[in-house]
């Protein structure tokens, strides 16, 4: 069976059309995922530097902690009442 010219041309125009059209869209979706991952990597450097600043602009956490389980311990022996810690 014989093929139309305008048959011919119409099929080998979409095949190109859907060649190009599907190597840009996936060539964008990739740029997109780099894009994405550089997104999330950026946030997640951004977190961990204001994690840090606020883990070194803590007083000594070891002190820190010392002291809270300190007032946990007078607060069990009850050597200091609530109201006290509410006052200080």
């Amino acid at each position: 069976m014989k093929h139309s010219i305008q048959a011919v041309l119409l099929g080998g125009t979409i095949a190109v059309l859907v060649a190009v059209l599907g190597g840009a869209a996936w060539v964008a979706y990739e740029a997109g995922q780099d894009e994405a991952e550089e997104l999330f990597d950026a946030r997640l450097a951004t977190s961990a530097r204001v994690l840090e600043a606020l883990v070194v602009g803590m007083p000594s956490i070891p002190g820190f902690f010392r002291t809270i389980n300190l007032i946990i311990e007078r607060i069990a022996a009850s050597q200091i009442s609530i109201d006290h810690i509410a006052q200080s």
